[in-house]
C-alpha cells in the first residue's frame, strides 16, 4: 500500500531493505540524477522554445502588418498609375490639338488658296472633335434662291455627297 501511494506521488524507484546493497543504491542515485538532469533539460529547452515561439508570433503579425500595408501601398500606386496614365492621355490630346492648330496658324500664315485653307481647317476641325467626316459648306445663291454647297470635305468621299442632297439654309447653318 505504501508503495503504490509513493508511486502515486512521484517515486521512480522503491527500495525494500532486503534488496538494498551500496551498488545497488548508487544505481538509483545515478539514475534519479540522470532523471533530474533531463528533466532540467527538458525544462529550459521548454522554456528556450516557448521564448522562439513568442518571438515568432511577434514576427509574423509584423510581418502580416507588412503585407496589409504593402497591399495598401500597391493599390494606391495603381490608383496613381491610372491617374497617371489619364492624365498622360489627356496630355497627349491637348499636345496634338495644340501641333492641330500650329499647323493650321503657320498654313494662315503662309497660305493664299483659300481653298487650300478651307481643307486644312476642315482635316484640323475633324481630327480634333473626334468625327467621322468633317463638311464646310458656304451659302450660293442661284436662280432658285439660297443654299449650302459643299466646299470641302474629310473623312469620307464626295460621291457619298452627290445623292445626298443640299442642306437647306436653317439658323444653324447661317452665315457667322
Amino acid at each position: 500500500l505504501a508503495a503504490a501511494a509513493a508511486i502515486k506521488a512521484g517515486a521512480t524507484e522503491f527500495l525494500t531493505k532486503d534488496l538494498l546493497t551500496p551498488d545497488r543504491l548508487e544505481q538509483i542515485i545515478r539514475g534519479a540524477i540522470r532523471v533530474a538532469d533531463a528533466e532540467r533539460s527538458a525544462h529550459d529547452s521548454n522554456k528556450r522554445l516557448a521564448e522562439a515561439n513568442d518571438r515568432l508570433q511577434d514576427q509574423t503579425e509584423e510581418l502580416e502588418q507588412q503585407v496589409e500595408e504593402a497591399a495598401a501601398l500597391t493599390a494606391e500606386l495603381e490608383q496613381a498609375n491610372e491617374h497617371l496614365q489619364e492624365v498622360n492621355s489627356e496630355a497627349e490630346a491637348a499636345r496634338s490639338e495644340v501641333e492641330a492648330l500650329n499647323r493650321i496658324g503657320s498654313m494662315l500664315a503662309s497660305e493664299l488658296d483659300v481653298e487650300r485653307i478651307v481643307q486644312t481647317v476642315t482635316d484640323a476641325a475633324t481630327k480634333i472633335s473626334g468625327a467621322q467626316f468633317g463638311a464646310f459648306f458656304y451659302n450660293v445663291v442661284d436662280e432658285n434662291g439660297e443654299k449650302l454647297a459643299l466646299f470641302a470635305l474629310t473623312g469620307a468621299p464626295r460621291e457619298a455627297f452627290e445623292d445626298f442632297g443640299h442642306p437647306r439654309p436653317t439658323p444653324i447653318f447661317a452665315p457667322t
